[in-house]
């Protein structure tokens, strides 16, 4: 009888500890997608948005609302997303499960070019959202808990300047 008794409590005390490393994992696997996708949206934003008459000069202008268009549009390829119509700046995921609504917030650098333009030469993205939690544990947890402190905030600082 002892037995049955030890493994009940062994049972109950690996699930206990197992469910919110699962989580953790689950986070850190969503935390790398983010990631990814911001990394590569504005790479593929920054190659595509800059203005052709200085792509010559060694500092590349760049067009802020065409880079803005470009990185929305490949984050949401990326993620699975769709742009709000009410909200430039608010994207939601095609399926429920997944994510919650993220917010894009752009901040660009300015800077002059060799003849003493105004020019973009940089732009921080910050992406915001609430996590998802998956296991019911820790949705519960989190239900006690201020629903700000369970968001996640990634920023990219994209900037364009040139090594020699």
């Amino acid at each position: 009888m002892k037995i049955i008794a030890y493994l009940f409590l062994g049972i109950i005390l690996v699930s206990v500890i197992l469910a919110p490393t699962t989580e953790l994992l689950c986070l850190f696997g969503d935390l790398c997608k983010i990631n990814a996708a911001l990394i590569s949206s504005s790479r593929a934003a920054v190659l595509s948005a800059t203005d052709d008459h200085h792509i010559q000069d060694a500092e590349a202008a760049i067009d802020e609302t065409k880079f803005e268009e470009l990185f929305k549009e490949s984050f949401c390829n990326g993620l699975s997303l769709k742009l709000d119509s009410g909200n430039p700046n608010h994207l939601i995921p095609d399926r429920i499960d997944t994510f919650n609504d993220f917010t894009i917030k752009f901040s660009p650098e300015s800077g002059t070019d060799s003849n003493g333009d105004p020019i973009i030469i940089g732009c921080i993205i910050e992406v915001k959202t609430n996590y998802k939690f998956k296991t019911e544990l820790m949705k519960k947890f989190v239900e006690q808990l201020d629903s700000k402190k369970t968001s996640i905030r990634l920023s990219r600082n994209q900037t364009l300047k040139l090594d020699f």
